[in-house]
């Protein structure tokens, strides 16, 4: 196969440093924004280096107006600019403070830190020339456009082909792939809206939720039942007193799979009705099927049998006696993600800030912190080596107060703890006095219109699309930086989509499918380059497993069994999480990894190539140009031109279908594949004809039953023999295909 290597952000914006010959853009360097100069030389030149070590949140200049903001924050940039700008301002004897303090020539506490005549001295001047006269460019993103020209992005159709197979889990349409023929990019924002209207768009969203949420631990058993206070739903084990266990396990089944999911579904309800995303964390209500119904003492929703119903129906309610705030009030939410007497919410906090504010707590701090080492009192609050990440957690945690350990909404009755700060969103924002009994819901409101979410929706996409996370600052890797600076850009504009439409989610995901986020495509190598732009995935195994169906049209799995195996068997080995002791997938692809995805491709051509033969050439997904007779040559070794012209007409269908990729007649990997078949059939047939192979298929290769449902295939239809050795020789060509990286990968 071509070697095909994705191309990085990182190549990309070295591109566009070196090509120093290129008059277009030396005059683009010539105008550089404010924001550019201050991050690319004030930040990372001189405050990095000079002012950081005591200019910090726990560092000896924390007292002072000049407190730097930490990296780990979002718009951390930003907001140093802002303060730096305003600092610049303040004047003594008409000279900037900050150009005397780090010259010592007002007092500074931390001395001479700069020569008047060094170079950090004269790029502060000039900071301050742009903070008197801002500096005006043609477009305030010049360099951004020009690391943009040199990316190639894939095309509408091959967008759209990706797109299809991981949102909904098939191939694209006729008619979609004529309307993106034709219309472009324009046309393929509205296929992918309809796509985002299929019930598998759920099934792919649902997994998506999960992975962040990982409420599906409590599917097993009574775990989810668990969950539920004893005192306040005395019915959570309703299903134990029927003496059909068949009929018990399916109930329990169903009431885990209610309570469990009732945050999912909730996410998934509130995409699906089009609703403003953030309901999901302010949404007065909850979600019940009809088990789950009977144990939060709501049977009167679903009055008939709960075998009656689809254990899959959810439906919008609300209990008595218990505020909802979206999914943050769920019993799997608050039981996911717990709390101790000790604690005291931090947890919860955490994860708050991590989900829905874009911000890693811990990463404000990396330093191990030793409690016993000290000596000051409630260190939490006056000790900067804990304040840091303190004064961020213990006000969001304040606003758990009102939802004990037990998931129960109890507020406390002697109020929150005197020694933790005061509740609210950080300490700029307090929770007012009248809203002490609905905090959570407060800090909901206050949430979904802070643009961290919007933000923290568009790292999650990202994600979802892409199978990486969103790069993070680097204060002393500046490549990495400037990669960091574009990304975060590019999401901003997503998350101002996202904005603009109501905060739809979907428009969300079309934002980032059509930007080069995911449509970067491999153009130029370099491996040293650690940051991608665009998608390079290796799939999860729902997601292969989805696509083998979309593409042979069964899924992976043994004759006898009804499951598929990388939903199974395989799932865990594969990569996949049990979203409790395994909670992150693995995205890099090991020994046993590699071995499961052989034995697929060796395996499924077994299960299809027969069967896909047994059909009408029109009906056919992966043979409609060939018949099973087609030989590239008589017996007495003369090419049959005709057989072998629909023979490589079938291989390039096959390389577009399998691996998306359009190759013309020629291509070097149509002679390739050709020749794989050709000398696996004359290989075989002449076995066949020493009696050294058999002319029957093996049991279950052969295309006699449904493969799914096991009927029977007419007589007159069936295939069982392979006397020319064909159908083996169309199997190792698919074998060859689906054990392709681009197959595995995405």
């Amino acid at each position: 196969m071509k070697s095909r290597v994705v191309l990085t952000l990182l190549c990309a914006l070295w591109a566009a440093c070196e090509t120093g010959d290129d008059k277009e853009m030396i005059e683009a360097a010539v105008c550089v924004t404010d924001a550019d100069f201050f991050s690319d030389v004030v930040y990372s030149q001189v405050l990095n280096l000079h002012c950081v070590g005591c200019h910090n949140p726990q560092g000896i200049g924390r007292t002072s107006e000049f407190v730097l903001k930490n990296s780990a924050l979002p718009g951390y940039m930003e907001a140093n600019q802002a303060m730096l700008t305003d600092l610049a301002r303040l004047e003594r004897d008409g000279e900037s403070i900050l150009l005397l303090k780090p010259i010592n020539e007002i007092r500074h506490g931390g001395g001479m830190v700069l020569e008047k005549d060094s170079e950090p001295y004269r790029q502060l001047e000039e900071f301050i020339q742009r903070v008197d006269q801002p500096t005006q460019c043609k477009s305030n993103e010049t360099n951004e456009d020009t690391v943009l020209e040199q990316v190639e992005l894939s095309d509408p159709l091959k967008t759209l082909r990706r797109a299809s197979l991981l949102l909904v889990g098939r191939m694209p349409k006729p008619d979609e792939i004529r309307r993106v023929e034709l219309g472009q990019v324009g046309a393929l924002r509205l296929v992918l809206h309809e796509m985002m209207a299929e019930d598998n768009f759920f099934v792919w969203l649902r997994e998506v939720f999960n992975d962040k949420l990982l409420t599906d631990r409590y599917l097993g058993g009574n775990n989810a039942s668990e969950l539920l206070d004893a005192e306040t739903f005395p019915n959570r084990y309703w299903y134990e007193g029927f003496e059909d266990r068949q009929y018990r396990n399916r109930t329990r089944s169903c009431t885990q799979l209610g309570i469990a999911r009732a945050p999912l579904e909730l996410m998934l309800e509130i995409v699906r009705e089009d609703r403003p995303f953030g309901e999901i964390l302010t949404a007065d209500t909850m979600m019940v099927n009809a088990c789950s119904a009977r144990s939060l003492g709501l049977e009167d929703l679903f009055p008939n049998a709960p075998e009656s119903y689809p254990r899959e129906l959810f439906v919008e309610t609300q209990l008595p006696n218990r505020p909802h705030i979206g999914i943050l009030s769920t019993h799997a939410w608050l039981h996911r993600f717990p709390t101790t007497a000790t604690n005291r919410n931090r947890h919860r906090s955490r994860i708050f800030y991590e989900h829905f504010l874009a911000t890693d707590i811990l990463a404000l701090d990396a330093r191990p912190i030793d409690q016993a080492s000290s000596n000051i009192h409630n260190p939490t609050m006056n000790d900067p080596q804990c304040s840091v990440c303190h004064a961020n957690v213990d006000p969001v945690a304040g606003l758990f107060k009102n939802w004990d350990l037990r998931a129960r909404y109890l507020p406390p009755e002697l109020g929150w703890h005197g020694d933790m700060r005061q509740p609210g969103l950080g300490e700029e924002k307090t929770l007012p006095g009248d809203r002490s009994h609905d905090s959570l819901r407060w800090l909901a409101e206050q949430t979904v219109t802070d643009i961290r979410f919007e933000l923290s929706m568009s790292r999650w996409m990202l994600e979802a699309l892409t199978g990486r996370p969103a790069l993070k600052p680097s204060e002393s890797d500046a490549r990495h930086q400037a990669a960091y600076e574009l990304e975060d850009r590019l999401l901003k504009a997503a998350g101002l989509k996202f904005r603009e439409g109501q905060q739809n989610i979907k428009s969300l995901l079309s934002a980032i499918i059509l930007s080069p986020l995911y449509r970067a495509e491999a153009v130029l190598p370099s491996d040293e380059a650690p940051h991608a732009l665009g998608s390079a995935r290796l799939l999860t195994p729902r997601q292969l497993d989805r696509r083998i169906r979309a593409v042979t049209g069964y899924n992976w799995r043994w004759y006898y069994s009804g499951s598929s195996a990388l939903t199974t068997t395989y799932r865990m080995l594969y990569g996949g999480i049990d979203s409790n002791g395994v909670t992150k997938r693995i995205n890099q692809p090991n020994g046993l990894m590699a071995a499961i995805a052989r034995r697929m491709a060796n395996g499924q051509p077994c299960n299809v190539v027969a069967r896909d033969f047994v059909l009408r050439a029109e009906d056919r997904r992966l043979f409609p140009l060939v018949e099973s007779t087609f030989e590239p040559e008589t017996i007495d070794g003369f090419v049959i031109e005709e057989a072998t012209a629909r023979i490589r007409a079938n291989i390039r269908y096959l390389h577009e279908h399998v691996l998306g990729e359009r190759l013309s007649m020629n291509d070097p990997e149509i002679d390739h594949t050709y020749q794989l078949f050709y000398d696996v059939w004359k290989e075989g047939r002449q076995a066949v004809e020493n009696g050294d192979e058999p002319e029957t298929l093996y049991g279950v290769c052969r295309g006699t039953t449904n493969f799914e449902t096991r009927e029977p295939i007419p007589e007159d239809r069936r295939v069982t023999h392979d006397r020319n050795y064909t159908l083996r020789a169309w199997s190792a060509v698919l074998t060859y295909l689906l054990s392709d990286y681009r197959f595995l990968y995405d």
